[in-house]
């Protein structure tokens, strides 16, 4: 052992590597316990105002200020894929995060504390990134070097890995290829909560190889997300139909080569993770869509209501949570062979706790995986017995 304070023990290099992969797996665990209670809890903040909590004067409007800043932590954690600084670094902010949600089901009576704990971490995602902007080019941070885009989402799913879809998938593709309705523009919306599994649904529509594929000409996948700039996303229409980069080229030419490219084809364009609820921003995009031939669909993943409302979605459809059935599927599949040898007392506790993630994949997902490093029984009770993983089951669109 070492002698201290007056010295600090050498590590050799393998004992270094080991130390830092030890972190990394730490720090994935942490950061999918995290993103996993953020999704969970911005499904609890909702509820709470309607609740006994709206009698409170001043609590909704904190209430209000909380989701929004947990919306900010979860969007950048999406981000930046806990790439924006090392990972001892990641480990800690995350620990911190944790300890902050842990405090929400006392909501009521120390808000206005936790809302200012939130506030803080918020804060240092903007120092990091303010950080990760400034680093000139050349210097060795390739692991926070795409902290400032977005990381799209790809239109790639292992259908044997979905559970419970099969019905919502073959509706929606009747949906999409109806004839009966010649409008050129034809919209349809899956709402639903988030996690529920909207863009894996709307990836098993996309890659139908029976029925899509010969039915459109072209199709096209593009992840939205919360920021709806009309430049923007109309770059990234042109990146996915020309193959690209819309650096090389002015807006214009943009947008008529997407023009050019669906005119007089019958195409499906995916816009996924929609959240704008301007109706002029939208008119402002879709008029550059128009060229396609009649048959042509949008197919629109959202978790709100009124975003369907707004682009007039001729077909909205609320995706409703797995069975209980499939959602121990999609957790003992998450879990992996292991789950053959747990005891009885595990299984019993484990499906438990799926039963209070209310059917939301993302969330019994995230689950698996961190209960998959917990061997003590203890470790499950504490999980099942924490009220943030309750979900609730109706969510205001």
């Amino acid at each position: 052992m070492c002698a201290r304070p007056v010295r600090r023990c050498s590590s050799s290099p393998a004992s270094e590597f080991w130390a830092k992969e030890t972190l990394k797996k730490m720090v994935g665990i942490e950061g999918a316990a995290v993103s996993g209670m953020l999704n969970v809890l911005a499904n609890k903040l909702a509820p709470l105002f309607i609740k006994q909590y709206s009698s409170i004067v001043g609590v909704t409007k904190d209430l209000q200020n909380l989701q929004d800043l947990v919306e900010e932590i979860n969007h950048w954690l999406e981000k930046t894929g806990y790439r924006a600084m090392d990972s001892s670094q990641l480990f800690n902010w995350l620990r911190q995060l944790k300890h902050v949600v842990y405090d929400i089901d006392d909501a009521a009576h120390k808000i206005k504390a936790v809302k200012e704990r939130f506030a803080a971490i918020v804060k240092q995602t903007a120092d990091f990134s303010a950080i990760v902007n400034s680093v000139p080019h050349g210097l060795p941070v390739s692991h926070i070097n795409r902290t400032a885009r977005a990381i799209p989402t790809l239109p790639i799913v292992d259908e044997a890995l979905v559970h419970g879809r099969d019905q919502e998938k073959h509706e929606i593709i009747s949906k999409l290829v109806d004839d009966n309705n010649r409008q050129i523009i034809q919209i349809v919306s899956i709402i639903g909560l988030g996690g529920c599994g909207k863009t894996t649904l709307a990836k098993l529509v996309f890659n139908d190889g029976n029925i899509v594929k010969g039915h459109f000409e072209v199709r096209i996948w593009v992840h939205v997300s919360q920021e709806f700039d009309v430049e923007k996303l109309l770059e990234k229409l042109f990146e996915a139909i020309s193959g690209e980069k819309s650096g090389h080229y002015p807006l214009q030419q943009m947008t008529k080569t997407i023009s050019d490219k669906l005119s007089g084809k019958r195409y499906l364009l995916v816009l996924d993770d929609v959240w704008t609820e301007d109706r002029i921003q939208w008119e402002e995009f879709i008029v550059h869509i128009k060229s396609g031939a009649p048959g042509s669909r949008i197919l629109l993943t959202t978790r709100n209501r009124k975003v369907a409302e707004v682009v007039e979605s001729t077909d909205p459809f609320n995706l409703l949570v797995l069975s209980d059935v499939d959602s121990w599927a999609v957790f003992s599949q998450t879990f992996g062979m292991s789950i053959k040898g747990l005891d009885s007392e595990f299984l019993e506790v484990g499906r438990e706790i799926v039963n209070k993630c209310g059917g939301v994949p993302l969330a019994i997902k995230v689950l698996a995986g961190v209960l998959r490093d917990q061997g003590l029984l203890e470790e499950w009770k504490a999980m099942r017995d924490s009220n943030l993983l309750h979900v609730e089951e109706k969510e205001e669109y």
